[in-house]
């Protein structure tokens, strides 16, 4: 079949749909409306074409129906551009996630189209608030799923899903390291935090330097790196830097701002663990992205990709309103490297028999054929 994938933007998550298609034998077109660099970036073999968002009445349109969407979320694409690459590209089936009303639109051009298989991808249920008014004005496919299971291992098979529920792709996929990881062997404990940094909410990253403050680990047993999006003067980095400087842990604590997504598995092998300590979080993809490395998963319960993270097992949770919890684990984990390396261990197995790209390929290929 020639698919299409409608996303805004081209990162890990696309690269592990397309090749998980590609090695059944599909041709694969991932459609963005934007190539900017950290999300873009993509190998020269694969099919990609850029569609832009515009404004205009439609995203007048879309700030009334939606209000308090940001733009990004509510502008849409050129639907005669749209149009015209789907029909030039033969396509068969068209996917999307309804997290924008550019992939509502999208989908609706698709329609128009005639195809008989296109399907909706939400990646957090219960479906967010498009889908509801899709909905009611029924207009929506038939064929709708979700691309995680809130539990441990999601379900056995899709399409045997109890009555009412969307059929579930376990995770989105991720390409698993080639290699196992080996214990630090007495070095510091590398722990990496991937967040935002334009605000102190919701992602948080100053909670990690505080947390291994507060536990005594800025005593060169831990080394830390924060990844992430802003400016020097955004207020999360602000906030970081100076804690970095009132602890003195400018030895322990390095800030990397901008790294690109096809630099991100480099970084990822660098390091041993992973520290997500977000108030909220849809999904989190950087917990799958980390374990395929390898890494073990220290995380707030209120994570999207709690599912992936088996405590004990191939990580740890903590209460997203308490700190201390968060210290405690760390700690815990930091002076147990052996630990660390057993849970990398894990959460990579875990990937692959759940999240690689031929495990949901599989799973998307039968959905669209069902």
């Amino acid at each position: 079949m020639n698919i299409v994938l409608l996303q805004h933007t081209f990162n890990p998550t696309t690269m592990g749909w397309v090749r998980g298609l590609e090695a059944r034998g599909h041709r694969v077109l991932t459609i963005i409306a934007n190539a900017k660099e950290p999300h873009g970036g993509w190998p020269e073999d694969l099919e990609v074409q850029l569609v832009p968002d515009r404004g205009g009445w439609a995203s007048r349109f879309a700030a009334r129906l939606l209000p308090g969407r940001r733009a990004a979320i509510y502008r849409t694409p050129d639907p005669r551009l749209l149009r015209r690459t789907l029909r030039d590209f033969e396509a068969d089936a068209v996917l999307a996630k309804v997290y924008s009303l550019r992939n509502v639109v999208a989908l609706l051009v698709a329609l128009t189209l005639r195809l008989r298989r296109v399907a909706w991808l939400e990646q957090v249920p219960p479906p967010n608030r498009e889908w509801c008014i899709l909905r009611r004005l029924r207009v929506l496919p038939r064929r709708m799923f979700t691309a995680l299971d809130a539990r441990h291992g999601g379900i056995a098979d899709p399409l045997e899903r109890p009555a009412g529920r969307m059929p579930v792709i376990t995770f989105a996929p991720v390409i698993p390291a080639a290699v196992d990881r080996p214990a630090s062997d007495g070095r510091p404990v590398r722990v990496l935090t991937v967040a935002s940094f334009w605000d102190l909410e919701p992602k948080r990253a100053h909670w990690t330097l505080e947390a291994a403050r507060d536990a005594g680990l800025l005593d060169g047993s831990a080394m830390f790196t924060f990844v992430g999006l802003g400016r020097e003067e955004s207020a999360g980095l602000v906030h970081l830097r100076r804690i970095i400087k009132d602890a003195s842990a400018g030895d322990v604590a390095d800030v990397r701002l901008g790294v690109p997504y096809r630099d991100m598995p480099a970084v990822y092998d660098a390091h041993d663990l992973l520290v997500l300590p977000s108030s909220r979080e849809q999904f989190g993809m950087t917990a799958p992205e980390a374990m395929a490395h390898g890494l073990a998963v220290i995380a707030s319960d209120c994570v999207g990709s709690v599912g992936c993270i088996v405590p004990g097992v191939t990580g740890e949770l903590f209460r997203a309103t308490d700190r201390d919890e968060l210290g405690h684990v760390l700690r815990a984990l930091v002076h147990d490297p052996q630990r660390i390396a057993r849970m990398g261990a894990a959460g990579r197995e875990f990937i692959v028999r759940h999240g690689s790209p031929d495990v949901t390929a599989a799973m998307m290929e039968r959905l669209l054929l069902h």
